[in-house]
């Protein structure tokens, strides 16, 4: 089983900030103010990357 192309619901984190895609576990996702507060902390070892540009 395979996909060509995963699809995100709108809202899918609800109140959470950061989880785990059940289709490809090694995915996280994160909210947007999460990623903000990644960002201004200059964090380093991941890369953010928006969900329609997520290679399959």
């Amino acid at each position: 089983m395979g996909f060509h192309r995963l699809v995100l619901m709108d809202e899918c984190l609800n109140e959470h900030h950061i989880v785990r895609c059940a289709e490809y576990a090694s995915y996280l996702l994160v909210s947007d103010s999460l990623a903000s507060v990644l960002m201004e902390a200059k964090m380093t070892g991941f890369k953010l990357t928006q969900p329609c540009d997520m290679p399959l």
